[in-house]
């Protein structure tokens, strides 16, 4: 079996599973959690961190640089689509607000095609976003409370979706290497994650539960952010593979951070 087809199929196997093993954690957890610390854990950068790992074979430093510069930019769009998404879920159901959450994020990242990619405006990106999405994400008054919901949502609701939800992602991440560098960020700072979890969330604990949660996640996109900056950053200083574990062990670091930071705050109020 060729080098090439093994890491494909381990690609689509790391992905899957850890696609399935986030969803099917956070519809257990969401219950003793809250929607604050489950955003947390469904924007914990497991796919993204992986799926450079796995390009890392196929391509050089400098293309991994590249591709963390536009995927630190998209992960600006992504703070409106969140913030979008969860306000549109709030006044009508799962598929129009996912469609126009994702057409805010294409419109986002268009706009970014339209210069040549540079720190400065993948920053400015961030800067631009954040503040919209702190504008779009304030819930108006007379936002209904949470479902009240008894139990964690069951394995055989989970296990379907997580499948589904898994395999597409796997499949989709393994045409990275074929990719140019900015395809590839753009392909990893999509939302496919939020997206599936926000399914499984809406489905069991309600699109109050499922919106809140989104709006939490977007503190965590300084995990994934940072994994990306770390990643360009490393071009000429580390090999391709070490770089992209240098960079995602500081996106993971900043993720567990941001959790102990939210859960002493919860436990304090």
């Amino acid at each position: 079996m060729s080098g090439a087809l093994l890491t494909a199929l381990f690609s689509i196997i790391w992905k899957g599973t850890a696609t399935a093993a986030v969803m099917v954690s956070a519809g257990r957890l969401a219950l003793r959690l809250g929607p604050i610390l489950t955003g947390v854990l469904i924007s914990i950068p497991l796919n993204a961190g992986p799926g450079f790992f796995i390009l890392s074979f196929d391509v050089d430093a400098a293309f991994l640089s590249t591709a963390g510069l536009f995927g630190f930019a998209v992960a600006g769009p992504v703070l409106i689509f969140s913030a979008l998404t969860a306000r549109l879920l709030l006044i009508t159901s799962l598929l129009p607000a996912l469609l126009g959450g994702l057409a805010a994020w294409a419109a986002g990242v268009w706009l970014l095609t339209l210069l040549p990619m540079t720190i400065w405006l993948a920053c400015l990106s961030i800067i631009v976003s954040a503040l919209l999405s702190w504008r779009l994400g304030r819930l108006p008054a007379g936002t209904p409370e949470i479902k009240q919901v008894d139990v964690p949502a069951g394995w055989r609701f989970l296990l379907l979706r997580s499948a589904i939800a898994g395999g597409v992602i796997a499949s989709v991440a393994t045409i990275g290497p074929y990719l140019a560098p900015f395809w590839s960020g753009l392909l990893f700072g999509f939302p496919t994650t939020l997206c599936a979890n926000l399914w499984m969330l809406n489905g069991h604990y309600g699109r109050v539960f499922a919106a809140r949660t989104l709006l939490a996640s977007r503190i965590n996109q300084s995990a994934y952010a940072t994994l990306c900056l770390v990643l360009w950053l490393g071009d000429g200083l580390l090999p391709a593979t070490l770089g992209v574990v240098v960079a995602f062990l500081a996106g993971m670091s900043v993720a567990g951070l941001v959790a102990i930071i939210l859960h002493r705050r919860r436990s304090t109020e």
